[in-house]
């Protein structure tokens, strides 16, 4: 499994606009801008995305990585 970790700050000038508008904006930049990064990694390797801003906002796949390695431990 390869994990890439992408913390991003809304209050940055470039992503400020869209963070004013919608909380999870530059998250969403941030995650497809990685994914197109990484979109010809050998299907071999499972790939999670983890996109964080600095205000404690995650991308959607976070929750369900999160929620999946908690039922895990348990």
């Amino acid at each position: 499994m390869c994990w890439n970790v992408t913390v991003i700050c809304p209050l940055v000038e470039s992503y400020v606009n869209g963070a004013a508008q919608e909380a999870v904006s530059a998250v969403y930049v941030a995650a497809s801008s990685k994914e197109e990064e990484y979109a010809q990694l050998d299907s071999q390797y499972l790939y999670e995305l983890i996109a964080v801003e600095t205000l404690n906002v995650f991308n959607s796949s976070v929750n369900c990585l999160l929620k999946e390695i908690g039922l895990r431990i348990f």
